[in-house]
């Protein structure tokens, strides 16, 4: 069975031949290129409009924007209305642009380039007039991508289909690119396969046109050319003619496993937007790349996993191919740029949200023309998915508005004047991330149905908002209880819980310290000392329903296995790359959001984890499963791996245990006098003292190890 448009399920390539293929040129010296395609509304009446697909490419685009360092070599051939938002008209998806467009990526091409190749539409499949002289399509049928201009001609002997794109002849075609040493990334959020659904998916708009349903299909196209065979282990996988020593390596991103559908879901689109159709593979992806930085494609198909983990039960499930060891296609650009823009209510908005990276309370700094020195700074105030409003800061001396000083040499009063002000300049503003504020905006908590509403007190962490309004987390009674929801897409790190009227308070504020914990950890894995740590994780099946002790050292009794399940004994080892002794603090951030510290190796009840200059430690627990106020089957977890450097003075490592407590501790903890690592932690955790400090100006740093635990 195949994977959902996979062109004949991806790639024969495996074993030595794949281990053989390389990048031959420097990264630096790699030009990176895509061709983004979106085929949202057909000429042919017969095949349904995809709302998602244009919306995908507009969304792929603006996410390649600001990941990449230029925009200037990504095309894009798409239709829908979503294309509103490129700052250029897009070219028609039809069959002859893009194989055009795959032409000129082969012809432009060079040793070291990387070329992304993304397709959102309706996928399809098409018997093959000769099955048996092509054993590499068992089921004797072509995967086909349909163009906008895919012609359905129907008489009484079935069905004649024109223009669509064969997976033999994409293979062709990505072929001539990795001869020419370049490597391919192809990004398929199309289907092929929707008559082997598994379940039902509430809600979704699947991506798959039944060409068999209306009779006997003819290939009306003139007669093109099969891919040859690669000689490389089948496994099922595409057949892309790889040249011997050209260099080029393929992974493929497909939407969906075999026997399952590609579907394109509404997302919250925020900041007063309607809800916004995209394809689940699209959306995830933008997220995942927004959300880190990815060092290979691995990594990076992790990222995507968890979003999609994230936004519920009943969807497909991503399938991943190729040299997923190579390094991902991402040139973290210095900053992130965004269009400004002035709405019809008045307010200035930045072209860019949260699969950008912002967040609730993000600073930004605003430019006018080529001017570097800011005109001014913002916070975001509301934010969508693609786009957020901005409000200007005032009276920070910090962050000085200049647009004031501007208005007042033009004779104008900033008071009265400011929104006509920003109004016309608007098209010459252009905003970039600045440093990201080190406290969380307060968590939005919405109360439906019957909660008493004086369960919880608005604090400087908890902000209560009305049902109607955008909510990090939802509250409705249940059977005598409170359920609480997390909405997809924010940075709340729980699932959904069903807990007590009386537990309600002590579950909001572990989430808001473990809320607060987790952001930071993020913001510091990127840091020096952040990028000086690494890890591997391996399991074991520590036996016995109990769950007791660890069992020593058995770690190769559960190979190759990533769910972590209960009872399960869990292995890691830290190393430390850098030139200089680190004390680590490893926490364990369970699903529901609580944080614990882990205590499994020598001394771990007493003081921190010493990791030495180049040296490693392993510490391990044991899993316990989900708590029973879990109203789910799986959940994400995360290992928190918070670092500073060891003093050189103190023989005992120190540690931030501390953190697990539900105030703050006065004395006893072992964080070193006066360390601005464990002050800003607490000070983020309890919301006490300040947190203005930046990352760069902190000697800290932390690892983040994603990790899934689920119930037998």
């Amino acid at each position: 069975m195949k994977p959902c448009w996979s062109f004949s399920s991806c790639l024969r390539l495996g074993g030595p031949a794949l281990a053989a293929l390389c990048l031959t040129a420097s990264a630096e010296a790699a030009t990176s290129r895509a061709l983004v395609i979106g085929a949202s509304a057909y000429d042919d009446a017969a095949v349904p409009a995809l709302e998602g697909a244009g919306n995908d490419a507009n969304l792929l685009y603006a996410t390649l924007s600001q990941r990449w360092t230029t925009s200037d070599n990504i095309r894009v051939l798409a239709n829908g209305a979503a294309l509103e938002r490129l700052p250029f008209v897009a070219a028609a998806p039809t069959r002859a642009a893009i194989l055009s467009a795959l032409a000129d990526l082969a012809e432009q091409s060079r040793p070291g380039d990387r070329v992304l190749i993304a397709m959102s539409g309706h996928g399809a499949q098409l018997p093959i007039n000769d099955p048996e002289n092509h054993p590499e399509e068992p089921d004797g049928l072509d995967e086909i991508f349909l163009p906008v201009d895919v012609a359905l001609d129907r008489s009484e002997g079935g069905l004649t289909i024109r223009n669509h794109i064969t997976d033999d002849e994409m293979a062709v075609a990505i072929g001539a690119i990795l001869a020419q040493g370049a490597s391919v990334w192809l990004v398929v959020d199309a289907c092929h396969s929707g008559t082997f659904e598994r379940g039902t998916v509430v809600q979704g708009q699947p991506r798959f046109l039944d060409l068999r349903s209306v009779g006997p299909v003819v290939d009306g196209n003139a007669s093109a050319p099969r891919a040859e065979d690669a000689s490389l282990p089948a496994d099922g996988y595409m057949d892309i003619p790889v040249p011997p020593g050209s260099g080029g390596t393929f992974v493929g991103f497909y939407a969906s496993q075999p026997g399952q559908k590609t579907i394109e879901l509404p997302f919250p689109a925020g900041a007063g937007e309607p809800d916004r159709v995209y394809g689940v593979l699209s959306y995830s992806l933008a997220h995942a790349m927004a959300d880190a930085d990815s060092a290979s494609f691995a990594d990076l198909a992790r990222s995507v996993s968890r979003v999609y983990w994230s936004l519920g039960g009943g969807l497909p499930d991503p399938m991943f191919v190729g040299n997923l060891g190579a390094r991902a296609m991402e040139e973290s650009p210095q900053s992130r740029r965004f269009a400004v823009a002035w709405t019809a209510s008045n307010q200035l908005s930045v072209l860019g949200g949260a699969l950008s990276g912002l967040e609730h309370g993000s600073a930004v700094a605003v430019h006018l023309g080529d001017d570097a020195e800011p005109l001014f700074h913002a916070e975001v105030t509301e934010l969508g998915l693609d786009r957020a409003e901005i409000e200007v800061v005032a009276g920070d001396p910090l962050r000085p508005d200049r647009s004031a000083e501007l208005m007042a040499i033009e004779g104008l009063d900033p008071q009265r004047h400011r929104a006509l002000w920003l109004a016309d300049r608007a098209p010459a503003l252009w905003a970039e991330a600045a440093s990201p504020p080190l406290r969380a905006a307060p968590l939005r908590i919405s109360m439906a149905g019957d909660v008493d509403s004086g369960a919880l007190l608005a604090t400087d962490a908890v902000t209560l908002v009305s049902s109607g309004e955008p909510a990090d987390l939802r509250l409705m009674s249940a059977a005598g209880e409170i359920v609480a929801t997390p909405e997809p897409g924010t940075d709340l790190p729980t699932i959904p819980l069903s807990v007590s009227v009386d537990a309600i308070a002590p579950v909001v504020d572990r989430l808001v310290r473990g809320r607060a914990v987790f952001r930071l950890a993020r913001l510091f894995s990127a840091t020096e000392i952040g990028s000086d740590l690494s890890a591997s994780v391996t399991l074991a099946d520590a036996g016995g329903p109990s769950c007791g002790a660890a069992n020593g050292d058995s770690r190769a009794s559960a190979p190759g296995r990533t769910t972590i399940r209960p009872c399960d004994q869990v292995f890691v080892t830290l190393t430390n790359s850098g030139p200089t002794p680190l004390d680590i603090s490893p926490f364990y951030l369970d699903p529901t959001g609580a944080l614990y510290y882990l205590t499994g190796y020598p001394d771990g009840r007493f003081f921190g984890l010493r990791l030495p200059a180049g040296g490693s430690a392993d510490f391990t627990y044991v899993e316990t499963g989900l708590p029973e106020e879990a109203r789910a089957s799986a959940g994400n977890m995360y290992l928190l791996m918070l670092a500073v450097p060891a003093s050189e003075g103190n023989a005992y490592p120190v540690d931030f245990r501390f953190l697990e407590a539900a105030a703050p501790l006065t004395g006893n903890q072992r964080a070193a006098p006066g360390d601005d690592f464990g002050a800003l932690l607490a000070a983020a955790a309890y919301e006490t003292g300040t947190t203005r400090s930046v990352p760069d100006a902190i000697a800290g740093g932390a690892l983040v190890i994603p990790l899934r635990v689920a119930q037998p």
